[in-house]
């Protein structure tokens, strides 16, 4: 058999006895193919004819998928042609861009985020007027305290004065 006649399939044709890799030259000892002391990878029971069913179907569609496949008539010759052309060296290639947009650049959770921010913003200009007012009525509050201990301090002063003034010419106004 010509190993470069593709006209024959070697996957087609069923195998009876498992196929062991070659190890020579590489001082390995293959392992040895024991019926029965493998585990089956389909299930036991009512399912079992099923799985098997399947895994046939599924080795062949796999089988037939890998098949190798033979180019259109003039492909060789095509590619060749189009590689020797001077036009296909020369001619500068724009190249194809493929823009992946992180997720937060998505219209929608751009629109989220603007209303978010505004949101947050709002906020903190309400509590920074509510600061501002109560920073405000502190002052004031002190003001008006400091107010009432320079008049209460004025009014005592004034208070013994008048009164000692009072002692000097003779009344006493003492309770």
């Amino acid at each position: 058999m010509n190993p470069l006649d593709l006209s024959h399939d070697p996957l087609d044709e069923p195998r009876s006895e498992p196929v062991e890799p070659r190890f020579e030259g590489a001082g390995l000892q293959p392992r040895r193919y024991v019926p029965g002391k493998t585990r089956a990878l389909a299930p036991e029971g009512p399912d079992a004819d099923a799985a098997q069913i399947f895994s046939h179907e599924f080795d062949g569609q796999l089988t037939q998928a890998l098949r190798p496949v033979d180019p259109p008539p003039g492909f060789a010759a095509k590619i060749m042609e189009l590689a020797a052309s001077p036009a296909a060296s020369q001619a500068p290639r724009k190249p194809k861009l493929l823009v992946l947009r992180p997720r937060w650049q998505t219209p929608a959770l751009r629109l989220w985020a603007t209303g978010a921010l505004a949101a947050a913003l709002v906020a903190c200009l309400f509590t920074g007027e509510q600061l501002h007012r109560r920073h405000q009525q502190e002052l004031a509050d002190q003001q008006f305290l400091t107010a009432v201990r320079i008049t209460d301090h004025a009014l005592a002063v004034s208070t013994a004065q008048t009164r000692a003034q009072l002692l000097r010419a003779g009344i006493n106004l003492s309770n």
